[in-house]
């Protein structure tokens, strides 16, 4: 499960909002800069850390079980066969 501020049950297209808002807010404050003249900010830390939590959302994106939530932890619940080894 995904454990993001404010969606503490979210799915991953709720973490994908999320930290896409982070990287705008970084985004708009370097537009501001550059068009007043200014040096830009300097990503921060979490700034930085939400870009690659973006990129690792947007792979998950393409799991089918994680971007649902029906209780089974992005699918790791789910009880397969495999070549008649039961694995989760």
């Amino acid at each position: 499960r995904v454990v993001i501020e404010n969606h503490p049950n979210g799915t991953v297209l709720d973490a994908v909002a999320s930290q896409t808002a982070i990287l705008k807010s970084y985004a708009d404050a370097r537009a501001a800069a550059l068009a007043a003249g200014q040096t830009p900010p300097v990503p921060t830390e979490a700034q930085r850390a939400s870009l690659k939590f973006l990129v690792h959302f947007i792979g998950d994106l393409h799991q089918p079980m994680h971007c649902v939530d029906d209780g089974d932890k992005g699918g790791n619940d789910k009880k397969v066969d495999f070549f008649g080894d039961p694995r989760s």
